[in-house]
């Protein structure tokens, strides 16, 4: 696809090693301040932040399992824990626009000139998501609208990518803003945005950041 070229390429993508960064999150889910540590090649994340009662708190996913700590001790009901690794696993896609779109199952088809139509139909955890992606001029992705059959499949979501950056020959957008298709629904809804900071890549990665301590479920 023109998009992957445009973004530096695949085999840019596959040898990026540990990435670094800042991310400031408007909206739900996420902590609003948290540090940031991606293996995209082996799908693992690691945030790390304080909470509300300045605790220190640490997200980990090793591309099967959630973990979640807080003060250096596991917590958290197997729920939760799901939570934390799909809300980790979540950040990792995004941040892999638009190398996701080109994953082993996923299915791309032109609608015109500057966009194209993914689906996933049998693969993964949500097989019935789907994305319409609009390119800039310069081929770079500018938007997606989608369905995120893991939360609901009765709202389609547009998701933004501004001031694309280069960070090593890997372009990186620095800001993201998702809000609904529906220009009603846009009105009522918060505004959601993510904005990250002091991106650095080739990071060097330890197998035992990303998985469960010993003794921890």
């Amino acid at each position: 696809l023109a998009a992957v070229a445009a973004h530096g390429g695949i085999e840019r993508w596959r040898t990026l090693g540990g990435v670094a960064l800042h991310l400031h999150a408007a909206g739900p889910y996420y902590p609003r301040e948290g540090d940031y540590l991606f293996d995209p090649a082996r799908n693992r994340a690691v945030a790390r932040f304080r909470d509300k009662h300045d605790a220190a708190v640490e997200w980990r996913y090793d591309a099967k399992r959630g973990t979640i700590m807080k003060d250096g001790r596991c917590i958290g009901s197997p729920k939760q824990r799901a939570k934390v690794g799909g809300l980790l696993s979540n950040l990792l896609f995004w941040f892999g626009v638009p190398f996701k779109w080109v994953d082993p199952g996923a299915t791309q088809r032109g609608v015109d000139a500057n966009r194209y139509f993914v689906t996933y139909a049998g693969v993964g955890d949500t097989p019935r998501d789907w994305y319409l992606v609009t390119l800039a001029p310069d081929r770079r992705v500018h938007d997606a609208i989608y369905v995120a059959s893991g939360f609901t499949t009765l709202l389609e979501f547009k998701s933004v990518w501004e001031e694309w950056t280069d960070v090593g020959g890997f372009l990186v957008s620095i800001r993201r803003r998702v809000e609904p298709k529906n220009g009603f629904l846009r009105a009522l809804a918060p505004r959601i945005a993510y904005q990250m900071s002091d991106v650095r890549i080739g990071q060097p990665l330890d197998d035992a950041a990303f998985a469960p301590p010993a003794g921890c479920p």
